[in-house]
Order: structure tokens, then C-alpha cells, then sequence
């Protein structure tokens, strides 16, 4: 980079500020002379960001005339513009100015616009270089990115209808907030002053903003031209202020416009992505926006909702709008005023660019927002920074801040069409959109190309979603460890074949002194704490353990039905053939956890149990839980059920009479509630259930004694058993009535039952 004292006073020079008072704030944040006609620039990025590089405006002074310079600017961030199609820079001449009062027009040659060898955060720049003759000598000329509209521009303009004695009585202004920088945010009020409350009670309202992007200056031109008509003296704007309340936000973002932004705030922001966002300090203008709209909307009818914009990747003027799928009533409803305003502005509005897609990633924006409050007409008017396309004498040249102001003219005069009493307008709009879908979906079933579907790029810049909450809350906020985006793998495969892996090498290690009263120095190194390594999950040694409780588990289950009495112990010489026989009485297991018929493994043991309950010993018994909670690999709470489920089936192998059977099935029934509750509320280790033994007492004399109950007493385990448990054993005290109630058979009165009465 060169300080401009080495320049020769014959060559330019290149100026990085502005000495307007209209707050153009030069973006280019250095320069480097390549050669004595030739210079390259760099762009400053938007405040607060490393990105939207894309609105310039610098100035140069000292040139020669009739001599070809060209310039470059390098830092461009957008893969495509509309500088390969013919657009030019924006030039203005001091010299022309004063002498032939000629201001801004397009000028620039050999225009190209490619990709360089410059990379920053992973993101490739592009450059834009273009040639310029100059036509006198020492003259002080300005180049910028489309027709500029400054703040100041705006204040001149509304002070002018504020002096206007006569547009001063129908268009109010009044301050909507402040921004950061403690900028006026203007709104304005339009309609016909009425003494009668309830006329103006009836009148609908339209909204209009504008300039939330700062760098798309072609939004205020339309702006301009929206504003003239409405206020000016024809018949039809006094119609329109009759019949409607017109809200106007002429400028949304006063701070980016004035420190030369592209597209954010001071907070380093997209205010076009916030629109959901209830920071009231941060987005101020964007806040009391959204809510002067929903009082609006809540008091009268909204007919339409537009935020004009400026499209730098695609020709002519265009609307996004809300498509209404999920409403039969309201469908290609939202299309009728584009489709007006195309017959309304042939030469640069183009019907076809129209898109009505609800993006994920716009969910922030004012389109989205207002649509979900329940306007219908809710768009965004985009202008392109280029030139028409369309048929007619104008084609093919660049749109110019006249024709930019004349689609406000239009605009007017399309509301006036669509909120017409007579419906012939909208119903013919409305049969000519039915038939373009029949030949669009005809088109699509033939498997032709849509040509409604090309270009459908709906964001004119590289900034499509939210990057986050604002700069100056980011700063106070404690740094969280996020997760990487991993990327898709088609990137990945991109980057692995693009670039060989890179040798990674340690960093350098750096020494950290500490303060004396904390400073620890270990004679022996020794005495060095070493850090506690985390213990390897499912090892073969936890699987060891694990087997181990179960047979623990399966022992201490077996006790306690011996113990319990429910078990009959065999005679010593049937105990010696336990091998055999639970070969020659085994059944077979299946991979899906049953046998073909579909019962389940649990069901095949308690009905082997019960069909040999007097062929099978205790230790034959034994085995076969074992072997069933082995070969399933049951979890603790699934042993759990298995136990209750062998301990009612053993219940009922003790069966001998009718009588006898009545006493088993309550038996059954009060062990397992038993054994429910002990593992939910006793706190057993390792998940065992244990049972009490009942003191060496048949049911019977239990039944006889205690007037037909049976009572289990809650007691602490004795000290010495012959068959010591694993866990803490626990019997609960529960009345359990002997008479007249099955298992399978619930009383409806809970009182009746007093096991549940108890609990």
C-alpha cells in the first residue's frame, strides 16, 4: 500500500473519506498503485463483521483526461453479478455537474468480474475491474455501486413536506424510535384529515418500509416515487388517501446507511433476519415496527404489507410473496396484485421472477413475519441493481432512478385496481392464474422444464440466515463450547482430494509463572497426583460380576422358596441324578424369546414347572430358572417379574383340594404384592427379593387363629440364618383376606379389598 505523498500529482489519487455532509461514508479501506495507470482497492467489510462486501463508493482526484485507468476491487465475496451481464459502475463528475448539470449515470469499460486467488475464513474473494477515461484534467469525480440516497437525502426531502402547507395536512410525521446511534427512525402518516370518527374507522390500511439493507439504495428511489404520487394533487392519489391509511418507514436502518454498510447494523446484524426477535435494545426500529403492525392490524384490516429491497444477481423488478397452501379459500390469491402490477409496469416489472416460497431460513424475515399475523398480501419488492429485460423500448438497458420511481407510480395506482369495487380485475387475474397452473402442472406431468422454476434464487446477497445475537451481547456473554457443524460429505470429500492432509505439529509449549502464594514445586516427582483414569465400561470384569450377582440372585431366590415352604425338598437319592434329569426334562429355547406358538420363554418355564412339579426336584427347579434367566439375559427389573411370575406358579403347584387351592391363589397373590413393594421400598441391594419366613405356621392355623386373615409383620432380618440372603431382608404387614376373592378378580369398591385399603 502507498501513502498518497508518494504519488505524482499528475496521476489520481484516490481518496478514502468523504468531505460531504451527506454522510456517504467511503468503503474502500485501502489502495496499492499498481502502475502509474492502474490501481487495485480493498473494500472494508460491514462494521462488527469479516463479510457483505459489496456497496462502494470512493473518490478520485488529479487525473489526466483521455488516458484509460483501470481499477480493481479485490475483496468481492459473491460468486455471480450482474456485472457479467452488462451492468457498469455508477459515475459522478464534479466538472459535468457545475458546468452541464449532469449527475449520476452509468459509465465503465472492459468490465469483467472473476474469481481470484485470495481466501479468507475458508471463503473465496472475487474481483471487479473495470477501465474509465476521464474527460478533463484535475477533476474531482465519485464511482459507487448504484445511485446513492443518503440520509440526509431522506431528511431534505421530508422537511420539504413538512414546509408544504398543503401536503403538511395529510402526511403526518412523527419519530417511530432511535437507533444505536441515536438516529431518528421516521414514520409517516397518510391519509385524509376526517372530523367523522367512524369513516376513519373504516378505512383499511397498507404498510410500507424500506432501507432495512443500507447498501440497496435503489429501494429509496422507488420509495421516492411511491411518496411523490401519494402525495401529489392527481385524482386517483386523492383516492387512495380517502380510502386507505398509508404507514410509511422510509428508512430502516439509518446507522448502516450512514457508516456505508452493505447490509447490517451496528450490531453486526442483518435486521432483515430479526424480525422474530424480541430484543428491543438491539433491534429497535425492527421492534416498534412489527409492533405498530400488530396494532394496526388488530384495529383495522392491513390490505398489504411490502418491504422494498434491491436484487444485485437477477434483471428487472420482481415480488417474494407468502404461497397460502394449507387454504383452499386463499389459493393464488396472493398472486393477483403481482400479476396487476406486471400489466400495470410492462417494461420493468417481470411476473415471471415472482416467487412465493416460505424458506426456512426467511422465517425471520418481515415478508414471513407479517404473513403470520394473518395479512395475506405480505411481499418483498426486489429492484435490480441492473437493467430490464422485458419487451418494449427500454429493453435491455440499465433502470435509472426515473424508471425506479416511476414502479411507485405504479404501485399506487395497482392498489387502487386491486381494492376496486368491481371484481372484473381480480376475477380475470384470478382465471388467467388458474389457467397458468393447469399448463404448468400439464408441463411438469410431460416432463418438460418449468421455466417458472429458473432463477429461484430468492435472496439477493451471501447472508440467507441469522448468524446470531448482536455484536455487543456476544461480548458479554460467557464462551460456550459448541459443537462443530460437521459438514456434509460431499464437502468432505472436496476437501480431503482438493488438499493432501496437512502434518500437524505440537504447539509450542509455553511456560506458566504463578503468583508465590500459590506457586507449587514438588521435590520428587513422584509426589506428583496422577489423574485417576476413567475405569473401561463392560469389561470382562464387570461382565464377571455381573454373572455372579445373578447367580447370587438365583441362589438367594431358591432359598427363599425352600425356606417359604413352597418348595419340597427331594429325598438325597433323587438329588444325585439333578444332571440327567434337567437334560431329559428340558425344553427348547428360541432366538425371538418363545416357541413358535408365540408364548414367550417365561411362559414355557412356569408351564414346564407346573407340568412336572412332581417328577422335578428343588435343585431340578433350581437349575431351570437359572438356565431361563441365563439363556434370556434378563435385566434386574426383568428377574424381577420372572421371580413374581415362578413364585405365584410355584404357589399353585402345592394345590390339593378345592379349599386348599382358594388359600394358595390369595398366598400367591399376597407374596407377589409382597415382593413388588419389598423391591420399590425397602431398598434392596443388587435388585434380590427375599421373603419372611412365617414363623413355622400353616395358612390354615394362621386363618383360624386371626379370625380369617393372615398378617405378615414388618421385622428386621435376624442375625444368624441358615440361609443368608445378599440384601437387607424386609417383610410388610398387609392384611390379606382368605375368602370368596380369586386372583384374576378385582373387588369394585377399593374399600372392599383391604390389601389396597391398607395401602
Amino acid at each position: 500500500m502507498m501513502s498518497s505523498s508518494n504519488l505524482l500529482p499528475l496521476f489520481p489519487r484516490i481518496s478514502l473519506s468523504s468531505s460531504n455532509r451527506d454522510s456517504r461514508a467511503a468503503t474502500c479501506s485501502r489502495w496499492k498503485k499498481i502502475s502509474n495507470f492502474e490501481y487495485e482497492l480493498t473494500l472494508r467489510p460491514d462494521l462488527y463483521t469479516n463479510k457483505n462486501t459489496q456497496w462502494f463508493f470512493f473518490r478520485v482526484r488529479n487525473m489526466r483526461k483521455k488516458k484509460s485507468y483501470r481499477f480493481t476491487i479485490t475483496n468481492l465475496m459473491k460468486p455471480s453479478s450482474l456485472y457479467n451481464n452488462g451492468m457498469q459502475p455508477v459515475f459522478y463528475s464534479s466538472h459535468d455537474a457545475k458546468t452541464n448539470k449532469v449527475g449520476w449515470r452509468r459509465k465503465g469499460e472492459n468490465i469483467r468480474y472473476y474469481k481470484n486467488n485470495y481466501m479468507q475464513n475458508g471463503r473465496c474473494h472475487y474481483s471487479l475491474t473495470w477501465t474509465c477515461e476521464f474527460a478533463y484534467d484535475d477533476d474531482v469525480c465519485y464511482f459507487a455501486h448504484c445511485y446513492p440516497y443518503t440520509y440526509t437525502d431522506l431528511q431534505d426531502y421530508l422537511l420539504d413536506l413538512a414546509n408544504d402547507s398543503v401536503r403538511s395536512r395529510f402526511c403526518k410525521q412523527r419519530v417511530l424510535c432511535r437507533t444505536l446511534a441515536g438516529n431518528l427512525v421516521y414514520i409517516l402518516t397518510i391519509t385524509s384529515p376526517s372530523r367523522n370518527p367512524e369513516v376513519s374507522r373504516t378505512k383499511r390500511a397498507v404498510v410500507l418500509t424500506a432501507r432495512v439493507h443500507p447498501g440497496e439504495t435503489n429501494a429509496s428511489w422507488m420509495m421516492k416515487g411511491f411518496l411523490d404520487y401519494l402525495t401529489g394533487s392527481t385524482a386517483d392519489a386523492k383516492l387512495l388517501r380517502d380510502t386507505f391509511i398509508f404507514k410509511i418507514v422510509p428508512m430502516l436502518n439509518p446507522d448502516g446507511v450512514i457508516v456505508g454498510n452493505y447490509r447490517c447494523s451496528l450490531t453486526g446484524r442483518d435486521l432483515n433476519r430479526n424480525y422474530k426477535s424480541s430484543l428491543k435494545d438491539s433491534f429497535p426500529s425492527i421492534w416498534h415496527t412489527k409492533l405498530m403492525i400488530k396494532r394496526l392490524h388488530a384495529e383495522r384490516e392491513v390490505v398489504l404489507y411490502c418491504d422494498l429491497h434491491g436484487h444485485s444477481r437477477k434483471h428487472n423488478i420482481f415480488i417474494y410473496g407468502c404461497e397460502n397452501k394449507h387454504k383452499p379459500d386463499k389459493k393464488l390469491r396472493e398472486r393477483v396484485f403481482p400479476l396487476m402490477l406486471s400489466k400495470n409496469s410492462r417494461q420493468s416489472f417481470s411476473f415471471r421472477s415472482c416467487k412465493y416460497k416460505v424458506q426456512k431460513s426467511k422465517e425471520g424475515t418481515g415478508r414471513i413475519v407479517v404473513w403470520c399475523m394473518g395479512i395475506m398480501n405480505s411481499y418483498t419488492m426486489e429492484a435490480t441493481f441492473g437493467g430490464t429485460t422485458m419487451n418494449g423500448k427500454y429493453k435491455d438497458t440499465h433502470l435509472n432512478p426515473r424508471d425506479l420511481e416511476a414502479i411507485g407510480y405504479d404501485f399506487c395506482d395497482t392498489i387502487l385496481d386491486y381494492c376496486d369495487p368491481d371484481k372484473c380485475k381480480t376475477d380475470a387475474c384470478m382465471k388467467e392464474l388458474t389457467e397458468r397452473m393447469k399448463k404448468r402442472m400439464e408441463c411438469r406431468a410431460r416432463g418438460e422444464p418449468d421455466e417458472s422454476m429458473s432463477d429461484s434464487d430468492t435472496s439477493g446477497s451471501d447472508s440467507s440466515v441469522d448468524d446470531g445475537l448482536p455484536v455487543n451481547l456476544l461480548s458479554n456473554m460467557p464462551k460456550i463450547n459448541r459443537k462443530k457443524k460437521l459438514r456434509s460429505r460431499s464437502e468432505r470429500n472436496k476437501l480431503t482430494t482438493a488438499s493432501p492432509p496437512k502434518q500437524m505439529t505440537p504447539p509450542a509449549a509455553t511456560k506458566v509463572v504463578l503468583p508465590k502464594s500459590v506457586e507449587f514445586r514438588p521435590k520428587n516427582r513422584e509426589n506428583i497426583p496422577k489423574k485417576e483414569e476413567k475405569p473401561v465400561r463392560n469389561s470382562p470384569e464387570e461382565r464377571t460380576e455381573r454373572s455372579a450377582k445373578k447367580g447370587e440372585y438365583l441362589q438367594a431366590l431358591t432359598s427363599a422358596y425352600i425356606r417359604s415352604g413352597l418348595l419340597v425338598v427331594s429325598e438325597p437319592k433323587a438329588q444325585a441324578a439333578t444332571t440327567t434329569a434337567v437334560k431329559e426334562f428340558s425344553f427348547n429355547y428360541t432366538q425371538k424369546g418363545g416357541d413358535e406358538e408365540g408364548n414367550t420363554d417365561t411362559g414355557l418355564t412356569t408351564q414346564y414347572l407346573t407340568d412336572r412339579v412332581n417328577q422335578l426336584t428343588a435343585h431340578e427347579q433350581y437349575e431351570i430358572l437359572r438356565q431361563s434367566a441365563l439363556k434370556k439375559q434378563l435385566s434386574a427389573g426383568q428377574q424381577r417379574i420372572l421371580a413374581q411370575k415362578h413364585l405365584a406358579a410355584v404357589a399353585s403347584m402345592q394345590q390339593t383340594d378345592q379349599h386348599q387351592q382358594n388359600i394358595q391363589q390369595h398366598t400367591a397373590q399376597a407374596l407377589r404384592r409382597i415382593a413388588a413393594m419389598a423391591t420399590t421400598t425397602s431398598g434392596l441391594n443388587n435388585h434380590n427379593i427375599f421373603l419372611r419366613q412365617p414363623q413355622q405356621t400353616t395358612y390354615e392355623e394362621v386363618k383360624e387363629t386371626e379370625g380369617g386373615q393372615l398378617f405378615f409383620r414388618r421385622r428386621e432380618r435376624p442375625p444368624a440364618r441358615a440361609v443368608t440372603p445378599l440384601s437387607h431382608l424386609m417383610s410388610i404387614t398387609y392384611p390379606i383376606e382368605a375368602k370368596g376373592i380369586s386372583m384374576l378378580q378385582k373387588p369394585n369398591n377399593p374399600r372392599e379389598d383391604p390389601i389396597r385399603h391398607h395401602l
